[in-house]
């Protein structure tokens, strides 16, 4: 309980579920998460274009925003990648943090 009233802010859901577009499963190898506060809510193609660039190679790619009440203006771009040396080999234009990731999927 000490760890949650360090790290969360009272008032604010510990998790966040947000509404991609398009919707489905990325079946990548890698995948970068973006999550960041947008001063406003704009069309998917703006997110992306925000985190990307021409060099980006990225094989699939998801963008939405939070549904949470209350947390409209929460966004988060996935871009998925065939290996990890295309995923660390792009560079982004937004200073924000990313994650990478290698998903592991469960039957």
């Amino acid at each position: 309980m000490a760890c949650i009233n360090k790290w969360f802010e009272p008032g604010m859901p510990l998790v966040r579920h947000y509404l991609f577009d398009p919707p489905g499963m990325l079946d990548s190898q890698y995948v970068r998460v973006f999550v960041w506060e947008h001063s406003s809510e704009v069309d998917r193609d703006v997110l992306v274009q925000q985190v990307s660039n021409k060099e980006n190679k990225s094989r699939h790619v998801r963008a939405g925003f939070a549904i949470d009440p209350g947390q409209p203006k929460w966004c988060c771009v996935l871009l998925g990648y065939d290996s990890e040396d295309e995923a660390r080999a792009t560079t982004f234009t937004a200073k924000m943090e990313t994650h990478l990731v290698k998903p592991e999927f469960v039957d």
